[in-house]
């Protein structure tokens, strides 16, 4: 089984976000998008944000392979389930997959670290790592202007941000937001 691990605040989850789980839902049996149910972002509240995920992103989400778990460290829980991959937990036919943008890639997820903390897990090829450009690999798109259009009540630009599937919805998820 392949599990692909979509960590990030997520604040608000805006297209560029939706592209790479949409390639991991494909590519992977399964997919977790861990977020952090306590850390707010500018004006978005966590309270908020997790309102937003239970009542209307998951429940519209269009891949059924995807899920939502609820993480104070997002990153951090990737390395629990790396390192209950290596203790043998997660069972001998599991492989994770590590989706980032590619600095944070270098940064978090370097080839040494992995080799060395999850030697067994990493030499045998059940961590992998699927970087991505921003902008290059998947749509422009920013938590930035997302934030900044949402500040403003800026409808078009809130929506122009959101995923396709999110689109018809943003009234009711800036309204929530806000």
């Amino acid at each position: 089984m392949r599990i692909g691990l979509v960590s990030g605040g997520f604040k608000p989850y805006h297209k560029g976000h939706h592209h790479v789980v949409a390639q991991a839902a494909g590519e992977n049996d399964r997919v977790i998008i861990l977020t952090s149910p306590t850390k707010s972002r500018d004006q978005i509240s966590a309270d908020a944000m997790l309102r937003v995920w239970t009542e209307v992103i998951m429940p519209n989400f269009p891949y059924p392979n995807v899920e939502l778990e609820l993480s104070r460290i997002p990153v951090g829980r990737v390395f629990e389930m790396m390192q209950e991959l290596e203790d043998g937990h997660l069972g001998n036919d599991v492989t994770l997959n590590v989706y980032a943008g590619a600095q944070d890639m270098s940064a978090r997820f370097d080839d040494r670290y992995l080799a060395k903390k999850f030697p067994n897990s990493f030499q045998a090829g059940r961590i992998e790592k699927t970087p991505f450009i921003r902008g290059e690999d998947s749509p422009t798109a920013s938590g930035t202007a997302a934030r900044a259009a949402l500040e403003f009540r800026n409808h078009a630009n809130f929506k122009a941000e959101l995923p396709e599937f999110l689109q018809d919805k943003v009234g009711l998820i800036m309204q929530m937001l806000l």
